[in-house]
């Protein structure tokens, strides 16, 4: 399954084998002489390039509330938000809940998943991919 019928269908253990794929298909010699590898933005911009290809609705460094989305992606029905880290295992999808990065999609009826991307710098690829559905029915917590 391609990365945009992944998204559309909500699999998204198929969407972490499209990108993971992507990323080991950047050659080494990209990442030799340069510490590129150790720069979110690097990840980010590789992904929002191939995610825009899809001509879907793709948002980076959206302000909230709270803080910024790396990444959100909205679709007719389902909203992805995205955040990335390099070399900080677990900490990704926590800061998606901690600092209510769902809150702003509240009466949209849409289902909104949170996906925390934490990318290896000596790997060069994603060295955790974890997402949940997003519980809007609960307040924010402060």
């Amino acid at each position: 399954m391609k990365g945009y019928e992944a998204l559309l269908t909500g699999d998204l253990e198929a969407f972490h084998g499209v990108v993971s794929a992507l990323f080991a298909a950047i050659p080494y010699l990209n990442f030799t002489g340069n510490e590129i590898s150790r720069y979110e933005g690097f990840y980010a911009s590789v992904l929002y390039a191939f995610i825009a290809s899809f001509r879907l609705v793709v948002r980076v460094e959206e302000c909230t509330h709270k803080g910024r989305i790396d990444m959100s992606i909205e679709l007719d029905d389902a909203v992805y938000i995205l955040e990335f880290k390099v070399d900080e295992q677990g900490m990704a999808l926590g800061q998606i809940r901690e600092r209510g990065y769902a809150q702003k999609y509240t009466g949209t009826h849409k289902k909104v998943f949170g996906i925390g991307v934490c990318f290896s710098s000596t790997a060069h690829n994603i060295s955790k991919f974890s997402w949940e559905k997003m519980d809007l029915s609960t307040p924010e917590r402060q």
